[in-house]
């Protein structure tokens, strides 16, 4: 998993500009009235147009640090923009425009430059479907658009976007502009009849659209296909919402989230696209693209729009650009363990003799984020997606990683979680990608960075906040040693049961860093973990995190190996130095009798052995966890005895050791698997079918076809024993169509937990509800398509869930079955068991990014229907009350 990194030579174009950044080209003292600039460059300048420093030769990609902006959501800067006359502007509601601008963008660059960013990505600024009337939302997000060439009135003009290129050049900054190639916006259907051979059949007009009743720029305005000029042109894919994404024809040629396919096979398409886009890098500076929708486009394509003589990557080079970067959306995920999503990606890469893309964004890795560092699965998982992005793709360096962006939820673990993710993403091989609102702790995908923006009472731009402050640290960590962005990587340790220990090494020109996570909430034992380095050499600590716990220098023990305890959600990182601490290096040994590897056990059993200092004492730990150890001493001969348990419910994967922590020795870890079968208590609980119209009883689901009867509950099963509650929630329908992480279409569980003995709270948080008579709850459990998180009742108000957890339940999907299964850990929720608990289950549904479907009196496509907007949030609901022994 070593990669050599290729340097080009610094060419003219590349030195000009490093002078003129010193000081020799851009000055306050020159003004461009076209341009209407005070720190215009000067003509002779290479790159200079117009007083504006529009060309800069191509950075090295994997030394960036991007920032990820929504220009609708980020910051006002022209406040005048913010009505275009059709009511459309709506700070209150996610669906309008909030307000943001391209000049609210320049006026915020110090910001994005001080974070640590060297690179901008913005969503699309051209000009965009305004507002879809069959969807009852607005196309502020820009991923509708309808004319590529001009931008939208609702964010400046062209003289704005190239002031803001010209602003990032000056401060050696780099611009990346999102491009949507697959669709435009939703301006027909076929809802009820499809001919595949004859596009008036079915075909039909969405009424009300806002600016336009089709897209502007030619020939994307051939869209009527009763129009038999239209039909002749063949832009458009004339065909329906896809339903089967496994189908290669569906999924390049329907439409998706029924917005209208464009025909990218169609030689006229392609040449208007490869106009546009040569022209934005011409005329305004773009330094790389990020494409939208890439996997619903055929792959010919992309090396056609990227490689032919008139492509991108030929007019890039025109203007002094040798290193383009081109990265796409696939969003594409792999189960556990699975390298297919990263095998799918790839395919968009292209071959030597057809290339396509530069690059792909790292949705596999995301996914695997929010599984290790808020779900608390197995660190061994992380190791395998890590070592799939290393090998799969050609050049890992150039991927963009990110924790969270505009289309999916916000990281739904704790803040620990992610600042142990965030640092993840700094120092492993790639390019970090920061999206607004990271550094600020933000809980929704689309909230807005300034005041008075959607969900924003008060500015977000608060540089002494904590997050902010410490992705700061980070980027600074990864711009000041190329040993973070061009280093090889080796993956050292991890768990392969449960959260806790993961560490890898860095190593570029004689240098090594090690980085050291714990992803437990609880300490955990790193045992053994190679090096590669002599005995005693010395382990510096380079970066701190607010925990305060990397300030201990360590050293290298027996036969290069580094044994050492890591604190609760621990984020270590050491640098090697040019020293060694022989004496400290300790020469015990502890040993297991028994050898349980890679077999099952069905019974708590009896395991001995021996410690290299007699009397002293020693800890069973299980799972690496050393806050629930047995501990036992050894007798004068140096044996010990003591009883490995096995009680949980369900199959699970477990692994042992023995450690001494005076004498920081550790046994070989154990691996094996543990097996309970018989329930402690078994019950079952049904819900009347078809009772799915909320606590009022006149409450429908939104109308759009794909909702069906996934909110109804049919029954639920509870069984326990040990730590383990498992759950078995069986629907009225269950679908997968739109192949979500978590294999749900249109449902979204909240669970709420009351335990005996604790103070819990009424309000259903988020779901304008109390809960039921008696009820009051101390935990609760958010499961949909894209998100599964946990949260207890601490801070938690009607309006907000409470704090959440590090730790999530396992989800089994059986569609066949109708049937999802969702194991629980008691101890993960600091409880002893089960006995006694009540849970209140309800059922609603969430947007793909998360955010709470509105409730309206008439309902529509993806709103429910039937009550008042304050009316509670609640579909079906159940309740259960678990034995008490």
């Amino acid at each position: 998993m070593y990669i050599s990194i290729h340097k080009r030579p610094i060419d003219l174009l590349t030195a000009l500009f490093l002078i003129m950044l010193a000081g020799n080209g851009c000055s306050d003292n020159v003004h461009s009235e076209k341009a209407n600039l005070t720190n215009a460059c000067d003509a002779s300048i290479a790159g200079c147009v117009d007083g504006r420093l529009i060309h800069v030769p191509s950075p090295e990609w994997q030394d960036q640090i991007i920032y990820f902006l929504m220009i609708d959501r980020f910051n006002d800067g022209e406040p005048a923009r913010n009505d275009q006359g059709y009511n459309l502007y709506d700070p209150t509601k996610e669906s309008h425009y909030s307000g943001g601008d391209l000049q609210g963008v320049i006026n915020k660059l110090d910001y994005i430059q001080n974070i640590g960013a060297t690179t901008l990505w913005t969503t699309p600024p051209v000009t965009n479907q305004w507002w879809n009337a069959a969807q009852n939302y607005g196309g502020f997000h820009g991923y509708w658009p309808i004319d590529h060439r001009k931008i939208d009135q609702h964010f400046g003009d062209l003289d704005t976007y190239k002031n803001l290129s010209h602003e990032l050049h000056i401060r050696g900054m780099y611009l990346i502009k999102d491009i949507v190639i697959n669709h435009t916006g939703n301006y027909f259907d076929y809802d009820h009849e499809y001919d595949p051979n004859d596009p008036t059949v079915g075909f039909e007009f969405v009424g009300n659209n806002i600016p336009t009743s089709a897209p502007t720029m030619p020939p994307l305005d051939m869209n009527n296909a009763n129009n038999p000029e239209h039909v002749k042109a063949d832009i458009y894919h004339w065909t329906p919402l896809v339903v089967d994404l496994d189908d290669p024809v569906q999924e390049w040629t329907y439409q998706m989230g029924r917005l209208d396919d464009i025909n990218t096979s169609n030689e006229l398409v392609r040449k208007a696209f490869k106009d546009v886009y040569n022209y934005w890098i011409r005329e305004a500076g773009v330094d790389a693209y990020r494409i939208d929708t890439v996997k619903y486009v055929e792959h010919d394509y992309w090396y056609d729009f990227l490689h032919a003589q008139d492509g991108i990557l030929n007019t890039a080079a025109e203007t002094g650009r040798d290193n383009f970067l081109t990265f796409g959306e696939v969003k594409d995920v792999s189960k556990p363990l699975s390298d297919s999503a990263e095998r799918k990606l790839l395919t968009y890469l292209g071959t030597e003799e057809k290339p396509e893309l530069s690059s792909i964004i790292g949705f596999p890795l995301h996914e695997e984020l929010g599984r290790i560092f808020s779900a608390g699965r197995p660190t061994s998982w992380l190791t395998f997606r890590v070592k799939a992005h290393l090998e799969v793709y050609p050049d890992p360096y150039i991927v963009p990683n990110f924790i969270d962006n505009h289309d999916t939820p916000r990281f739904p673990g704790s803040e620990a979680g992610m600042r142990q993710a965030l640092a993840l993403i700094f120092t492993i091989p790639g390019i970090p990608v920061i999206y607004q609102g990271n550094e600020q702790n933000h809980f929704d995908s689309r909230q807005a960075m300034f005041a008075g923006g959607y969900l924003t009472d008060t500015d977000q731009f608060n540089q002494d906040s904590e997050l902010f402050k410490f992705t700061q640290t980070l980027a600074k960590l990864r711009q000041g040693d190329k040993l973070f962005s061009r280093g090889s990587m080796e993956l050292l340790a991890d768990n392969p049961t449960s959260a806790g220990v993961f560490a890898y090494k860095r190593s570029y020109k004689g240098e090594h860093a090690f980085i050291i996570m714990n992803t437990a909430e609880h300490t955990t034992l790193l045992n053994n973990m190679p090096t590669g380095l002599p005995d005693g050499q010395v382990l510096q600590p380079i970066f701190s995190d607010k925990l305060g716990n990397n300030t201990t220098t360590l050293v290298v023990g027996q036969d290069g190996t580094l044994t050492t305890e890591v604190p609760a959600r621990g984020l270590l990182i050491f640098k090697a130095e040019n020293k060694s601490n022989a004496e400290a290096v300790a020469a015990h040994s502890i040993s297991v009798d028994q050898d349980y590897r890679k077999k099952t056990l069905k019974e708590s059993v009896t395991i001995s052995g021996s410690i290299s200092k007699p009397n002293s004492t020693l800890a069973l730990v299980v799972d690496g966890n050393l806050d629930n150890v047995t501990s036992i001493t050894a007798d004068a001969n140096g044996r010990w005895e003591t009883t490995l348990p096995v009680v949980d419910l369900g199959t699970h994967k477990r692994f042992f050791e023995m450690y001494s922590t005076e004498l920081n020795a550790a046994s070989e870890r154990q691996q094996y698997n543990e097996t309970v079968v018989k329930a402690n208590w078994d019950v079952a609980f049904k819900d009347g079918l078809n009772d799915d119209n909320g606590l009022s009883g006149n409450i429908f689901p939104p109308s759009e076809s794909t909702f069906g009867k996934q909110m109804d509950i049919e029954a639920v099963r509870a069984r326990s024993a040990g730590d383990t509650l498992l759950l078995d929630i069986t629907m009225h329908e269950l679908t997968d169509m739109w192949v979500a992480s978590n294999h749900l279409d249109h449902v979204a569980f909240t669970l709420f937990f009351d335990f005996p003995g604790l103070e819990g709270i009424k309000p259903l948080s988020t779901l304008q509800a109390e809960a039921p008579d008696g009820f009051l709850w101390d935990f609760s459990h958010v499961l949909y398509g894209w998100g599964n998180f946990l949260f207890d009742s601490n801070g938690a108000t009607a309006d907000k869930p409470g704090q959440k957890l590090g730790t999530a339940p396992s989800v089994e999907v059986d569609k066949d079955a109708r049937t999802i299964t969702l194991a629980y850990s008691a101890s993960a929720l600091g409880q002893d068991g089960w006995a006694g608990a009540k849970i209140y289950l309800t059922t609603w549904d969430r947007a793909g990014e998360g955010g709470i479907r509105t409730l309206t009196p008439a309902g529509a496509d993806w709103e429910f229907g039937g009550g008042e907007r304050s009316d509670p949030l609640i579909l079906d609901d159940l309740l259960i009350e678990l034995p008490t022994p």
